[in-house]
């Protein structure tokens, strides 16, 4: 069962980088449609929270979009040569933050960021092997949605007064770390990761973060979440097997 899982899992996202690779709208309906299944065999008021947070995410997205000058979370646009070599590019330094996430929770002795536990409803086979899915996609969506904290840091954090010239000063680097931060503290508060780890936790989100700003794009930063999130939930079925 555990090999299903896992195949699941990868099955899935590719087919999320397929996906945003010719358009971000096939994308978030994938994402989309994942989390009303989860909401039909999981908890449902996680999956609801995440669904609801997801659509306001998008919506401030699209209408952001029309004045950042960078590209969004997703390219849009057909495959080509240079396009996959993106990919794999994105792939690569995704899986070398992970790398570092993972030595740097052996350093400190801890999770610094945290992984969702989402309560299958019943003990059918099917939802058991459904759930590393469901929780790995669901970094994924957590990227989305600080993805956006930094994009309307970036936009329009500099009409804030007095804040807004700091931020244009330090730009792109205090949005970034807002924005880490503040992931780094929701994650403290839902997934009770040790309040110790802050530090380590907004570093990580950092990495994630500048990821997304200095490639344009968010599949390096998916790519960490989604395999950190996968390890800890595959992890949590084998104690579980055992």
């Amino acid at each position: 069962m555990v090999v299903a899982a896992i195949t699941i899992a990868i099955i899935n996202f590719i087919a999320y980088v397929v996906e945003r690779s010719v358009s971000r709208w096939l994308a978030y309906t994938h994402l989309f449609i994942l989390f009303i299944f989860a909401f039909i065999i999981s908890s449902r008021d996680f999956s609801v929270f995440y669904l609801l947070i997801f659509i306001i995410a998008i919506i401030i997205s699209e209408f952001s979009a029309s004045v950042r000058t960078e590209e969004g979370s997703f390219s849009d646009g057909k495959f080509s040569a240079g396009s996959f070599a993106f990919i794999l590019l994105s792939l690569a330094v995704g899986l070398v933050m992970f790398i570092s996430i993972i030595a740097i929770e052996s350093r400190v002795g801890g999770n610094i960021i945290g992984t969702p536990n989402l309560a299958i409803s019943g003990a059918s086979e099917i939802a058991q092997m459904w759930k590393p899915t469901f929780e790995s996609m669901l970094g994924i969506i957590e990227n989305f949605m600080f993805f956006v904290v930094m994009d309307m840091l970036l936009v329009f954090g500099v009409l804030v007064p007095f804040i807004g010239r700091i931020i244009q000063f330090a730009s792109p680097i205090l949005p970034i770390l807002i924005a880490a931060f503040i992931a780094g503290i929701l994650h403290i508060v839902a997934f009770e990761v040790s309040v110790a780890l802050i530090l380590w936790a907004t570093i990580a989100f950092t990495m994630f973060k500048a990821s997304r700003f200095f490639m344009h794009d968010s599949l390096a930063a998916d790519f960490g979440h989604w395999l950190k999130n996968l390890t800890v939930s595959v992890s949590r079925g084998l104690q579980i097997v055992n």
